[in-house]
């Protein structure tokens, strides 16, 4: 089977987005029940939130390129 590596930076934008509502509405409730730390769920939410961050930045230079 061959897997796709070729995703547009909107792509992994939208992905990163898709991820970053899991852990917010997902992150409390693990908090809540002492499997995560909150220092760790606030970390995790502000990794992803970064990360979308930047390929928003990068979709949107992209798009003005083409």
């Amino acid at each position: 089977m061959t897997r796709r590596t070729d995703f547009t930076a909107e792509e992994k934008f939208k992905a990163a987005c898709r991820e970053l509502e899991w852990r917010l509405r997902v992150y409390p409730g693990r908090v809540a029940k002492d499997t995560m730390s909150r220092r760790e769920a606030e970390y995790q939410i502000d990794v992803m939130r970064a990360i979308a961050a930047d390929y928003n930045k990068l979709a949107q230079a992209t798009e003005r390129l083409i």
